[in-house]
């Protein structure tokens, strides 16, 4: 899905779960990442190893993330990575892509 603006998110679903990738270029997180040149070492780590082919797939470019989301079959709720920014300003702008 994409909104016109710049903002997208992509949907994968897999024999374990499901994972999602959003990108809000407006959100506090990318403007650190940006900042930083790279997203931080941990972002994608909490990412479970059942979803890694999905996160290294270059076509949904995860490298642009500023947030992650997934849930496997074994999971009771929706997980997000825990990123945390300096100026804890923990804005990932998802509630704005994901309304529907």
């Amino acid at each position: 899905m994409r909104n016109g603006s710049g903002d997208e998110y992509y949907i994968v679903f897999n024999s374990d779960g499901a994972i999602l990738k959003g990108f809000t270029h407006e959100s506090k997180i990318w403007l650190d990442i940006c900042k930083n040149d790279k997203l931080l070492p941990d972002f994608l780590a909490q990412v479970p190893n059942c979803f890694t082919k999905a996160i290294t797939e270059p076509a949904l470019e995860f490298q642009y993330s500023s947030f992650c989301i997934w849930r496997t079959y074994l999971d009771s709720n929706w997980n997000l990575v825990n990123y945390h920014l300096p100026s804890q300003e923990d804005n990932d702008l998802s509630d704005d892509l994901l309304f529907i």
